[in-house]
């Protein structure tokens, strides 16, 4: 039943797709180069690093919870569809000195015409568009309401995509090194970079040849202490989020 439940789910989802905005031009694109940013072999995986810092408004002043744990994320099943396949993943998480703790999602990663589109928690992002090129931009949220969207986070709302940018590429080449291992022809795309007085929005992913995502960094943060404080110290509700690879799985 459950398998059924996600092939219904996943349906319901590419006839989304046909219905939005006009594609990116495929240029010289072929989908065997998607497939290289994002790998789907069946029981293959990455491990990651994951910390993270939740920021809340205590009894006596900020309260700061900062958490780190080892994610396994790795692909189970396929399902192709009738303008791409859809790739099904689990995830598993992992405190220091705790057994795994694991969490089926219907979590799937999309390959549509020219786009790779991640769909997690039933919200949508084109995460990545092909051929990548420097300064490419497209809207990664447009299949979701984005201003509807909230989050609770240690008993806080925030709305986590307020004001973003849109996506953008801002290298195709590049080298880092997590874990290691350094990886090149390193794509890097800032999803978005707003801050003003009482809100600051960061994201940013870097997908490396024949591993997928080995990187991500997300600040999503509201105070109403305006000052010149580094936002570490006057964040009153939201997160930080640092996921770096490990090795694979």
């Amino acid at each position: 039943m459950m398998r059924h439940n996600i092939i219904y789910f996943l349906l319901a989802f590419v006839l989304l797709l046909n219905a939005c905005e006009k594609q990116t031009d495929p240029d010289d694109f072929t989908i065997e180069s998607l497939y290289e940013y994002f790998p789907a072999n069946i029981d293959t995986g990455l491990v990651y690093q994951v910390d993270s810092m939740l920021f809340k408004r205590g009894i006596s002043g900020l309260e700061i919870d900062t958490q780190s744990y080892t994610m396994e994320t790795y692909l189970t099943d396929s399902i192709d569809l009738p303008n791409g396949t859809s790739y099904v993943w689990e995830k598993k998480y992992q405190s220091a000195g705790s057994p795994f703790n694991v969490q089926y999602q219907v979590v799937s990663k999309t390959i549509s015409q020219n786009r790779a589109i991640i769909q997690e928690d039933n919200l949508s992002f084109i995460s990545l568009v092909f051929p990548p090129k420097d300064q490419t931009r497209w809207n990664g949220l447009s299949l979701i309401n984005a201003d509807s969207v909230e989050y609770t986070i240690v008993g806080e709302r925030i709305r986590p995509f307020k004001d973003w940018n849109d996506f953008r590429i801002l290298e195709t080449n590049g080298t880092y090194t997590y874990g290691d291992m350094t990886f090149n022809n390193v794509v890097t795309v800032l999803q978005t970079d707003t801050e003003n007085a009482i809100e600051k929005r960061y994201s940013l992913e870097r997908y490396a040849k024949n591993f997928g995502l080995i990187y991500k960094e997300l600040w999503i943060l509201d105070t109403q202490n305006i000052s010149d404080q580094p936002w570490e110290q006057k964040a009153e509700r939201g997160f930080i989020l640092k996921q770096s690879y490990l090795r694979r799985r």
